[in-house]
């Protein structure tokens, strides 16, 4: 496929409000070639999100997945520092500041499953003692925790956010997280 005008690259800008991460980006994409292999994470992410939360479509985020896999550690770690500080705004259980950290904990400590009790830590380091705390928790867990703990950062950040008037309802957000984590 080609851009406009028959050129192959065109210059995208991508407009994201009232979504939390709004702003103008631009990114030179080659419409020959795959777009999810050119964007920046961030990009991914948020673009991901808004998708995810217009359609209540898993199929977004296992592609998210899917490139964030491939490009490895690094770039999933940059897509867990975005949902981090992006649910790190919003209340736990009506609870903010040192109250949700603590709530965070109490959680993570009740968890026999290591992915929920992974993203419950992680969140309550980063709230306490931000990325640098999160991340010595995050790398010390085993890849499959990693794994589902991210996509449960995704479900997670996309029940909470909005793209334009688009809202997931609890009966989609149940069906993302079945889909995208296989935790009910």
């Amino acid at each position: 496929m080609t851009g406009l005008a028959g050129c192959s690259t065109v210059l995208c800008v991508v407009e994201e409000r009232p979504n939390p991460f709004a702003g103008y980006r631009f990114a030179e994409v080659d419409f020959d070639k795959d777009l999810f292999a050119q964007l920046p994470v961030a990009d991914l992410v948020h673009g991901t999100m808004n998708a995810t939360v217009e359609e209540a479509d898993p199929g977004y985020g296992r592609r998210l997945f899917e490139e964030l896999d491939r490009r490895g550690r690094d770039a999933w770690w940059e897509a867990v520092l975005l949902w981090l500080d992006f649910l790190s705004k919003t209340t736990v259980g009506g609870k903010s500041g040192a109250a949700s950290v603590a709530e965070l904990r109490r959680s993570a400590a009740q968890q026999r499953n290591q992915v929920p009790r992974l993203y419950l830590e992680t969140m309550a380091a980063y709230r306490e003692a931000g990325e640098d705390a999160a991340r010595r928790i995050w790398q010390n867990a085993s890849a499959a925790a990693r794994a589902g703990a991210g996509r449960v950062l995704f479900v997670t950040a996309c029940a909470d956010g909005t793209s334009g008037p688009a809202r997931l309802t609890p009966t989609q957000c149940a069906a993302l997280s079945r889909e995208l984590v296989g935790l009910s």
